[in-house]
């Protein structure tokens, strides 16, 4: 548990709803509920932000599942961070050399699912580089794969980009 010297002074809507694990939206729809604390506001600014003592408490009610309103809650699998994500995503750009072989595995292994067989890591390289000529670093991994899977569909058909 975390002491009260451990919270930030102020925290956004945006992270106080990291803190207990959900997205902003429904974490709004929480709040609205009644299960966890509402912000409060800055008098001249009138943002939104949360205090150490109600962060405290909104991650009390996420961990014990009752809710400020005294209802209990189930809540689902957490849900991953932004950080989380961001390692996920194993940068790979092939014009600096940086890439994870297993990411390219993976690719692979996504396109078999997608129905394209026979696709060796060197082809994929190449696809992903013409596809990609300033490399994929913040391109969505999902966005990787449409795209070279359109490519090679578009390859096999005998039409190029």
């Amino acid at each position: 548990m975390m002491k009260k010297d451990d919270f930030k002074m102020a925290v956004s809507v945006v992270e106080m709803a990291d803190m207990v694990g959900l997205c902003r939206g429904y974490f709004y729809e929480l709040v609205e509920s009644g299960v966890f604390l509402p912000p409060v506001y800055d008098l001249r600014t009138h943002r939104p932000f949360y205090p150490p003592e109600i962060q405290e408490k909104n991650l009390e009610y996420r961990n014990r599942g009752k809710g400020a309103n005294g209802q209990p809650v189930v809540f689902y699998r957490p849900r991953v961070s932004r950080d989380e994500r961001k390692q996920k995503a194993c940068p790979n750009d092939h014009k600096t050399g940086r890439g994870v072989q297993s990411n390219y595995l993976t690719r692979i292994e996504n396109l078999n699912d997608l129905g394209l067989s026979d696709i060796s890591e060197d082809r994929l390289r190449a696809v992903v580089a013409k596809c990609f000529p300033q490399g994929t670093q913040g391109i969505d991994e999902c966005v990787i794969i449409k795209t070279v899977y359109w490519e090679l569909k578009d390859r096999a058909k005998g039409v190029s980009l």
